[in-house]
Order: C-alpha cells, then structure tokens, then sequence
C-alpha cells in the first residue's frame, strides 16, 4: 500500500529494494541473537543442551525413563559380551542410527531373516534382564513373549 504512482516497471525495482532491506535486516537480527546448537554442551558441564531441555513428561518420569535406558544398554553389552558371534552391539547401534535390517545384514554378512531373529531374541533377552515380563504393567504389551516362550526360542541363557 506505500507504493501509489509509477509504472510497473518502477514498482518492480521499489518491491525489490524493499525486499533487500527486509532481509539485510532479518540477517543483522539474526546474527545478535546467540544460538547454540542443541549438541552443544552447557558452559562448565559435559551435558549437551538437548539433556537438560524439559519435556512434556514429570521430572521423576524422566529420571526413570533415562535410568531404565541405562539398564537395558548395560543389558545389550552384556548379551553382546556373552554372545560375540550373535552382534547384537552392532544390531541395536545400527538401529539407533535408522538402519534398516536389510543394511544391518549386509553389514555383518548375515541375512536379513537372521537380524530379524536376533533382534527379537535381543529384545526378549533385555526384557526378561530387566524383570520387564514378570511386570503387571508390561510396556511390551499384548505382544510380548512368556518366560518359557523365550527359553525355548532364545539361545540367551541368564
């Protein structure tokens, strides 16, 4: 509405210029403003930013969710310690980082079938570690094996 007399050509180069100084100035806000990457750790800790920022959850959720994370990563080092042939480090790395079943196999030159296989006894093997299949609230819901269905699939001796 600031643009009243000219011709259209006139008004091209005016929207321009106002659309340049519009981003000149978009970019010197930006550059006051001090953002940090979500990676990076907080000044005097170890902690990434990402650790610390508050979720939706209750702080002792939170704590309990992270300490039950740290148990079944302890639980996965330790089957892949007892089991070194099986890969399971190298098959729940692969997942983390979004790896398919199929890049995973091809990685350790096993087949497909085999990861799926070992991924479940994995799993079954973590949840029987950490006392989750004995548990009236089982997070692994409908779905999730019996101690005895375990034993009998499962190579994984506790």
């Amino acid at each position: 509405g600031k643009f009243r007399q000219g011709t259209v050509s006139q008004f091209y180069r005016w929207a321009a210029t106002v659309a340049r100084y519009a981003v000149i100035d978009l970019v010197r806000r930006e550059r006051r403003q001090h953002c940090w990457s979500l990676d990076h750790p907080l000044p005097g800790h170890d902690l990434p930013l990402m650790e610390v920022i508050a979720s939706e959850g209750q702080p002792l959720d939170m704590l309990e969710q992270t300490e039950l994370l740290q148990r079944a990563i302890a639980a996965i080092a330790d089957l892949d310690r007892r089991y070194p042939d099986r890969g399971y480090w190298q098959i729940w790395q692969g997942r983390v980082r979004g790896q398919t079943q199929a890049d995973i196999a091809r990685a350790l030159g096993v087949s497909q079938g085999s990861i799926s296989k070992r991924w479940k006894e994995m799993i079954a093997g973590v949840a029987e570690f950490l006392n989750l299949l004995t548990s009236p609230d089982c997070p692994l819901g409908a779905t999730a094996l019996k101690p005895e269905q375990i034993r009998q699939r499962s190579p994984l001796r506790w």
